[in-house]
């Protein structure tokens, strides 16, 4: 005799749970059980699509042409630029896409990839648009007219090394015209001082004047001022000609800003926060340590920087997923809180160990 059946919400629960594996096989199984449990297993599968050549695109546009209830459900795509794939995106129906993330963009791409790009950036669902492995030229530049208004978050990953020179302040003034610029409220710069030229403009239409954080990852050194890193396999020396991020971005133009994240062992933390001035709003920090800081972590004066020149500091989280990975999750927590007392005494400190 069967047993009483779940309600609904307990399996939309278990399978919330089930899509947090890094395996789909259990979320195809469950699309294949039942009708109910279809709509929130492919809900979840199809969330993120990542296509990397023109075939894989292909057999998507062919999938969602039988079953157009698909596209509903892909929120996030990450796509090579080759000029069939990014053509064959162009003239999809996408009716839910949030994040866009474009790589490998040619440094001349062709008019038909650029003409494609700019019709996928106008779409009034997308809210996140990122750049990975795509070198910062004009043709990029020619895209943020084309963005809707509704965009919140703007990336560059991987983009090159090259420093401003000289140190550039940008440009959050809004400028007279009646077209609605997007309003950025989350900056993301990885590896990519290069970058920072397309966007350090005052004609540039996307408007920085309300952004609320910063990301920067640059691993601009081979560690962090006032961590003691005693393995000598983190002395890397191509890591010593990378530009620090302190020479290049001040983080008092952006008068909005209230979180920071940084890494660390790229640029100089301590360095980029004195600069801040006193009256800064930043309430939240969050710092990733790398994989490269290996055994114990010794922190010196990072927390009386932050305690002193972040006066609204409510949050400081350490994400040190990769240092678990090496150390092991009790040792590492030992070592970051014991590292940082004072903004564990306080009840500030968060350690995060986000695997993703």
């Amino acid at each position: 005799m069967a047993g009483p059946a779940l309600p609904q919400e307990l399996w939309d629960i278990i399978i919330d749970i089930l899509a947090t594996s890094r395996d789909d096989s259990d979320l195809e199984a469950c699309s294949l059980v039942c009708r109910s449990l279809v709509a929130p297993a492919q809900s979840h599968l199809f969330y993120p699509i990542s296509i990397n050549h023109s075939e894989r695109m292909g057999r998507f546009a062919r999938l969602t042409s039988s079953s157009p209830h698909l596209l509903a459900y892909v929120r996030k795509l990450y796509m090579w630029c080759e000029e069939e794939t990014v053509t064959h995106a162009a003239r999809i129906p996408w009716t839910g896409l949030h994040c866009l993330q474009l790589a490998e963009l040619s440094s001349t791409p062709p008019d038909s990839v650029l003409d494609a790009i700019k019709m996928l950036v106008s779409m009034p669902s997308l809210r996140v648009l990122e750049f990975y492995d795509c070198p910062p030229t004009e043709h990029i530049r020619s895209i943020f007219p084309c963005c809707n208004a509704g965009l919140q978050t703007f990336g560059f990953h991987f983009g090159g090394y090259d420093p401003p020179n000289p140190p550039l302040q940008f440009a959050v003034a809004v400028s007279e015209t009646s077209v609605p610029r997007p309003k950025i409220r989350a900056l993301v710069l990885e590896h990519s001082s290069s970058a920072v030229h397309l966007l350090d403009d005052p004609e540039c239409p996307l408007d920085f004047s309300a952004l609320e954080h910063v990301q920067c990852i640059a691993s601009s050194n081979p560690g962090l001022a006032g961590f003691d890193i005693s393995d000598p396999r983190n002395n890397h020396e191509s890591a010593l000609q990378w530009p620090c991020l302190e020479s290049w971005l001040d983080l008092n133009v952006f008068p909005s800003l209230v979180h920071i994240t940084v890494d660390g062992v790229g640029p100089t933390v301590e360095a980029i926060l004195a600069r801040l001035s006193l009256a800064n709003g930043i309430v939240g920090m969050r710092l990733v340590l790398d994989d490269y800081l290996m055994g114990d972590i010794h922190v010196r004066d990072l927390q009386a920087v932050v305690l002193r020149r972040l006066p609204a500091l409510r949050r400081m989280e350490v994400d040190a997923s990769r240092i678990m990975m090496v150390s092991g999750l009790d040792e590492t927590l030992h070592n970051v809180q014991g590292g940082l007392p004072w903004l564990y005494e306080k009840g500030i400190l968060v350690v995060s160990f986000d695997l993703e």
